[in-house]
């Protein structure tokens, strides 16, 4: 089963190396104004994306293994060993361009959406 199928999957991204996706808030409100959470809402290739690493499973870094792994509306739940769903956007956005110029790899753990919902499906029916 591949990472994007799992209700949980966690991707090391290369230090030094954009992530090559774009972000969003999970929730956004407006009285009083704020934006919680944050989900993968496209891929973004720009200049500071770099391929070729090594990554700790000894896969290699390129755009094909980001977009075979990673889902549009995916949500991040943690960064290293951080918690991030209740967390601000703007903090989660500050986390990872931090994380972004240390030496090692981040490790950000996603929740698939969809695979979530089906598997909420399949126990609600179930239960009935």
């Amino acid at each position: 089963m591949s990472e994007s199928n799992q209700r949980e999957y966690i991707i090391a991204f290369p230090p030094k190396s954009s992530m090559g996706l774009e972000l969003e808030p999970v929730i956004t409100s407006t009285n009083p104004p704020r934006q919680i959470g944050c989900r993968v809402k496209d891929f973004y290739f720009g200049t500071d994306f770099s391929e070729g690493f090594v990554l700790p499973n000894s896969d290699i870094w390129t755009r094909e293994y980001l977009t075979h792994r990673i889902q549009v509306g995916d949500v991040v739940c943690k960064v290293d060993d951080d918690r991030v769903v209740s967390k601000s956007f703007t903090d989660i956005l500050t986390l990872l361009r931090t994380l972004k110029n240390s030496e090692t790899h981040r490790l950000v753990t996603f929740r698939n959406i969809s695979a979530h919902c089906k598997f909420c499906s399949i126990i609600s029916l179930i239960w009935r």
